[in-house]
């Protein structure tokens, strides 16, 4: 190998690979490897993470959806004991006036 190519070849290598570098390909060969593996790990939990997320952004909208129609549900109770409130006064008034006639 000329020595060109030899200093072109270093300059490349990332410093710890260099001169200094005592580590045999067998260990940089397991080195790699683990690498491997870690970034193998971190796509399956970058996965999971998304499956969870999209299985919390839907249980949010499942709640929200159930939310509102609680208090839809509240609203129209509200509205049905009025109707209810208004229908027992109305009742008062009708019994008040039958007993009134009923004493003429």
């Amino acid at each position: 190998e000329t020595r060109a190519g030899v200093l072109e070849r270093e300059r490349r290598m990332p410093p710890s690979s260099g001169r200094n570098d005592t580590r045999s390909i067998a260990q940089l060969n397991q080195e790699v490897e683990a690498l491997e593996k870690t970034r193998a790990n971190a796509q399956q939990t970058r996965e999971e993470l998304g499956r969870r997320r999209e299985n919390l952004d839907y249980r949010v909208m499942t709640l929200d959806t159930t939310y509102r129609d609680a208090r839809e549900a509240a609203a129209r109770a509200v509205q049905q004991k009025r109707k209810r409130d208004e229908l027992a006064v109305t009742l008062v008034e009708l019994q008040a006036d039958g007993a009134a006639m009923g004493q003429e």
